[in-house]
């Protein structure tokens, strides 16, 4: 069974407040591991057929116990309602991280009361999750290739030609997807290069622009936005410049997919793998 460990949530402006804290604040208890999934049906004489399956939005029921001195729990306790009830006045979600997973979420009730044979003060939450996926991010760096003009002086010629006989480095390389359906990703792109294109699980994702030294290029499928991030801070919307014919924000399917690029320059890849509950540990 997994134990209720590291778990930090963090507000929307970055505060982070860890409810493993000894005798502090933890959690007493959670339910983190429910979830279900709904099926879309179409009547039949005998019973339903199933269409598909989707999910609604998850709300985890969490209790949290507050010690220390009495004053001590009281100014936690008040920064943290204030702090979670920003993030519901805003509209702006918080994050859940267990170890590497995290959820993207808002607590949206909350009863506290003191614990009558302890000297902890009790708060119960609902942990309210509209995209109810645990998420734990991968990202696996490719390198651009080394050149070695020495490996083709066997096409050198007599004469000089207006093109290069000798080929340009090509990369190769492999993302694995081991969670439960295609996953989302961020590609970035590094400077020197024009017109930057990776295929990825035989779709090129490819944008015509040029990145010079120190600039790079974000594509992230999740938000379908493609910015260009200059070496002088200036930010540039370059989706209008994405390659056209089967989507460069296609996710990632389960399993092994092949990369294959040109070599001629780096770029990072970060898949978001997604589970209904965090993997037991």
């Amino acid at each position: 069974m997994a134990e209720i460990v590291n778990v930090t949530y963090k507000t929307a402006d970055g505060t982070e407040w860890p409810l493993q804290m000894e005798k502090l604040v933890r959690i007493k208890s959670a339910n983190f591991h429910n979830w279900i999934y709904e099926p879309e049906t179409l009547e039949r004489r005998y019973g339903v057929r199933v269409m598909r399956f989707g999910k609604k939005a998850a709300a985890y029921i969490t209790t949290l116990y507050f010690g220390g001195s009495i004053e001590d729990r009281k100014t936690r306790i008040d920064d943290f309602h204030t702090a979670i009830e920003k993030d519901l006045r805003a509209g702006t979600p918080g994050r859940l991280t267990w170890l590497d997973w995290y959820i993207d979420c808002f607590i949206r009730t909350s009863s506290t009361y003191p614990d009558q044979k302890t000297d902890y003060t009790v708060n119960d939450v609902e942990v309210y999750v509209p995209y109810p996926f645990w998420i734990k991010p991968r990202t696996v760096s490719f390198e651009r290739q080394e050149y070695d003009p020495d490996a083709y002086d066997w096409l050198d010629y007599p004469y000089d030609y207006a093109f290069d006989y000798s080929p340009e480095p090509a990369g190769e390389g492999q993302i694995v997807n081991d969670a439960t359906g295609p996953a989302e990703f961020k590609l970035i792109y590094y400077g020197p290069i024009a017109d930057p294109r990776a295929t990825i699980a035989g779709i090129p994702r490819g944008v015509s622009v040029i990145l010079e030294e120190d600039d790079y290029l974000t594509i992230d499928s999740r938000q379908k936005t493609v910015i260009l991030q200059k070496a002088n801070g200036d930010t540039i919307n370059a989706f209008n410049y994405r390659d056209k014919g089967q989507s460069i924000f296609t996710p990632i399917p389960i399993g092994g997919s092949q990369i294959l690029w040109p070599g001629t320059f780096g770029f990072d890849l970060t898949i978001y793998r997604e589970r209904s509950e965090p993997a037991w540990s």
